[in-house]
C-alpha cells in the first residue's frame, strides 16, 4: 500500500475519532447543563394565588396563606417519577426582582399566576413583571417553558384565559414600545434585556419561538387544576 493512502486512512480515523470524541463532550455539557435546570418558578405579583399552587402541588390540600415575604422551596414528584424543585418567588414589588434573580439560573419552567377577578384593574403591574420575566436575557437563552396560570376562575367577575392573553399582548405592545423609546433616548448604557418578540408587528405571544407561552384557566379552592402542567421536558 502506498504511503500516501496510508497516510490519509490514518487522517480519517483520527477526523472520525475526534467527531465522536466531540460529540461526547457536547452530549455530557447538555445533560450537565440540563441538571441544573431542575427548577420550576412560581411567579406572578401579590394576590395571585402563587401559595396556594404551591401547596396544592407539594401537599395535595387546599391551606390557608398570607403574602410571602421570602421564598418558598420543596421537592416536587412528576407523574412521570422525576424530581422537580418548585419555587415560590415572593410577588411584592420590593422582592420579586431580587428572589427571580437569585433563582433564575435554574429555571426550566415559569408558571406565572394571575388572579383572573383582578386583572383589569391590575393589568399594568401584572404586565410589567412578565416583561421583565421574559426579557431577561438569562431566561430568555435558556428558559423554554411558560405557563401564565389565570387562577380564581370560581369568581363571577373572572375573566377567561382568551381575555387575559388578549389584555396582555396588548399592554405588553404599550410597555415594549415605551422602553424601547427609552433605551434609545440613553445613550451609552448598556441594556440588561431583549427585545420582546418581532419588531416588525405588533406583539403577539407566538413571536416567543421557541420559548412557548401557554395559558391555562383553574380554581384552587375546589381543587380543579386539570390543566396545570409541571414542565418535564
Amino acid at each position: 500500500m502506498a504511503p500516501e493512502k496510508i497516510d490519509q486512512n490514518v487522517i480519517n480515523i483520527i477526523i472520525a475519532v475526534c467527531v465522536v470524541l466531540l460529540t461526547l463532550v457536547f452530549y455530557l455539557i447538555y445533560n450537565r447543563v440540563r441538571s441544573t435546570k431542575r427548577s420550576i418558578l412560581l411567579t406572578g405579583i401579590c394576590g395571585g394565588g402563587k401559595t396556594l399552587v404551591y401547596t396544592r402541588l407539594v401537599l395535595d390540600c387546599f391551606k390557608n396563606t398570607h403574602t410571602s415575604i421570602k421564598e418558598n422551596v420543596s421537592e416536587y414528584i412528576t407523574d412521570a417519577g422525576s424530581s422537580v424543585e418548585l419555587v415560590v418567588i415572593p410577588g411584592h414589588e420590593r422582592l420579586r426582582t431580587r428572589f427571580l434573580d437569585q433563582y433564575k439560573s435554574k429555571a426550566r419552567g415559569i408558571i406565572y399566576v394571575i388572579d383572573s377577578a383582578t386583572i383589569q384593574k391590575e393589568v399594568k403591574d401584572v404586565a410589567e413583571f412578565l416583561y421583565n420575566i421574559l426579557t431577561d436575557p438569562e431566561i430568555a437563552g435558556s428558559c423554554n417553558n411558560v405557563l401564565i396560570f389565570c387562577n380564581k376562575q370560581d369568581i363571577p367577575t373572572a375573566k377567561g384565559a382568551t381575555l387575559i392573553k388578549s389584555l396582555l399582548e396588548k399592554e405588553l405592545n404599550t410597555l415594549r414600545s415605551t422602553k424601547t423609546h427609552a433605551l434609545e433616548s440613553t445613550e451609552g448604557d448598556e441594556t440588561k434585556e431583549i427585545f420582546l418578540g418581532s419588531p416588525a408587528a405588533d406583539f403577539v405571544f407566538e413571536q416567543l419561538h421557541p420559548c412557548e407561552v401557554k395559558f391555562a384557566e383553574g380554581l384552587l379552592q375546589t381543587f380543579l387544576l386539570q390543566r396545570l402542567v409541571v414542565f418535564q421536558e
